[in-house]
């Protein structure tokens, strides 16, 4: 008795999992949204790059540079902004937002954007290119 039981739990915990998974193959899932940033946008990031580096000065942080910008859905909100700071490359930073949750600053990159960051269809809708067949993409240019 406990062998069949045991079996039925067994086919139906893989029938949900495979049910689950076509579900998301099939378009359950969200999809990538490449969004028009409201004229707030990078005010805000900016103050939350500048939040998130106590250790900078206002005057020592360009940006966002204006085309470095993108802003999109994939579920929750995602944007991915590029700052020049005074004497260091200009790299991308990662930027996240939920609901009506105020934006969190995630990342400073060298140059890629993971993607357990930012999820690689919202990545590749606005241009970015996997790198050399790693988990990291790089901005269009």
């Amino acid at each position: 008795m406990r062998f069949r039981l045991a079996t039925i739990a067994v086919a139906a915990a893989l029938t949900l999992a495979l049910g689950a998974a076509w579900a998301d193959a099939c378009g359950g899932g969200p999809s990538p949204l490449n969004l028009r940033a409201p004229a707030t946008l990078n005010g805000t990031l900016r103050a939350v790059f500048l939040e998130a580096h106590p250790q900078l000065s206002s005057e020592q942080v360009a940006g966002p540079i204006p085309g470095r910008t993108y802003y999109g859905s994939y579920g929750d909100l995602h944007a991915v902004a590029t700052f020049q700071v005074a004497g260091h490359h200009a790299y991308p930073s990662v930027f996240w937002k939920l609901g009506k949750t105020p934006w969190r600053f995630v990342k400073d990159t060298h140059g890629g954007v993971g993607i357990w960051q930012v999820s690689p269809d919202l990545l590749t809708l606005w241009g970015f290119t996997q790198w050399r067949h790693t988990d990291f993409y790089v901005e269009p240019r």
